[in-house]
């Protein structure tokens, strides 16, 4: 399989490492089954539909879609991730080829293979460059079917905003056994970035930190950019349970679009 290759390390590829997911130990499979059981009533994906899981982490998604009837895949860059989704319950009976790892801006995938493509927990905004961030929407566009569904969720920008409200930077502090986590969070690029440093220490000591750093794109200018790339919006949602979307006041930014059919002018992006 050949995909891009990444020249020198970035900040996700250290971020998403095997600890990553005792960091999130919250996000169950409960959680998945919720979230995909979601996708599936408002979307009534046909049976036997092709699903594609971007970032799929350790593979929740994934399986809950197969558990469902669907030939689902996941495609993430973390190996260490995609080894973790094999210890999953279920994941001796599914074949090696629905884990993937590469790039998400460049799938080794054909055309239109995909009826749907799912994006869950703000895997999005990684790259330095806009123009590079919005090639994963180009991507997604070109591996699915037209008319085949797209769910995008993303932090909700006006609640990170509020959240900060005059303030520098936003501490916090959690403990997992005897390790404590302190994370420091703080808006840099006027704003157009968040960047969260984690410190890891036993005993007093730091033995880990870990930085992420994440585009802040604002609802509309997302929409606009879905827009100009053939994505037609269906639906936006506030939370991970499909309620409205209430601006600051909603945990997350969901969006679930269409691809349009193909046109003389589907090329051309603003």
């Amino acid at each position: 399989m050949i995909t891009e290759p990444v020249m020198h390390k970035q900040w996700y590829e250290a971020a998403f490492g095997a600890d990553y997911l005792e960091r999130y130990s919250h996000r169950s499979e409960e959680e998945a089954d919720g979230a995909v059981d979601l996708f599936l009533r408002r979307t009534r994906l046909a049976e036997g539909a092709r699903v594609m899981d971007l970032c799929c982490g350790a593979g929740r998604h994934v399986f809950s879609f197969r558990r469902r009837g669907f030939p689902a895949v996941g495609l993430d860059l973390s190996m260490d991730l995609l080894r973790a989704a094999r210890e999953l319950p279920g994941a001796r009976d599914v074949p090696p080829a629905c884990l993937v790892r590469a790039d998400k801006r460049w799938h080794p995938f054909p055309a239109e293979t995909f009826h749907a493509v799912t994006h869950f927990f703000t895997a999005f905004g990684y790259f330095q460059e806009d123009a590079e961030n919005y090639a994963v929407f180009d991507e997604v566009r070109r591996v699915l079917k037209p008319d085949g569904w797209y769910l995008f969720d993303f932090m909700s920008a006006p609640l990170v905003i509020a959240e900060f409200d005059g303030r520098d930077e936003i501490r916090s502090e959690e403990s997992d056994g005897d390790v404590r986590i302190v994370s420091t969070r703080r808006l840099t690029d006027g704003g157009l970035r968040v960047e969260k440093h984690m410190e890891f220490l036993r005993d007093d000591r730091v033995f880990r930190e870990l930085h992420e750093r994440v585009r802040l794109f604002r609802p509309e200018d997302l929409l606009t950019a879905l827009d100009a790339r053939g994505f037609a919006l269906a639906e936006t949602w506030g939370d991970n349970d499909g309620g409205p979307w209430r601006g600051e006041h909603s945990p997350r930014w969901i969006a679930l679009s269409k691809r349009r059919p193909t046109t003389s002018q589907e090329d051309t992006f603003a």
